[in-house]
């Protein structure tokens, strides 16, 4: 697993615990409007950057699968011209 995707999927890991830190301060019920609206922006903010960087590590995996398909091709194609 290349190390960019591992950074990514451990960042989004903290970010979602983020988001759920806050949405526990939202369901204690102890805030008033201004501090309900903050504290939901924010939630929402850390889960959007949670999907985010799940997304952006996949991609650095599929790119990792895709190179490593491209040369064992590459490969196959070679050992079977040198035949």
């Amino acid at each position: 697993m290349p190390k960019k995707a591992v950074i990514c999927y451990l960042s989004s890991l903290l970010f979602y615990g983020l988001g759920y830190a806050k949405v526990l301060v939202l369901n204690n019920g102890h805030l008033n409007h201004h501090d309900f609206t903050i504290q939901a922006s924010l939630a929402t903010a850390y889960f959007a950057l949670t999907i985010f960087l799940a997304a952006i590590g996949s991609f650095f995996l599929y790119l990792r699968y895709a190179k490593n398909q491209e040369l064992e091709k590459n490969d196959l194609e070679y050992k079977q011209i040198g035949d």
